[in-house]
């Protein structure tokens, strides 16, 4: 049960509410976050948004290069179906 709690956490924002204060300012300095300083106290919601926003933006790249990766094979299999044609 652990390992599914695990790559649950993996792939979906559980992760962030899961971890502390210190967890979270470690993680938004690693990336660079800012604005989550109040003057007096950690905004640990405006933290975990600007978190997600960078994963969102991670995966909208992943699925665009994985997109253009198939849309090459479509090409090249229809090139390659259009050459066996003309033979």
């Amino acid at each position: 049960m652990k390992i599914m709690d695990k790559l649950n956490d993996l792939f979906s924002y559980n992760k962030y509410y899961k971890m502390s204060i210190d967890d979270l300012e470690k993680e938004a300095s690693k990336y660079h976050i800012g604005g989550y300083f109040d003057g007096r106290i950690v905004r640990r919601e405006k933290i975990i948004e600007q978190l997600i926003a960078k994963d969102n933006a991670a995966m909208f790249k992943k699925a665009l290069v994985i997109s253009l990766i198939t849309l090459m094979i479509v090409f090249i299999s229809l090139i390659v179906s259009i050459i066996a044609i003309l033979r």
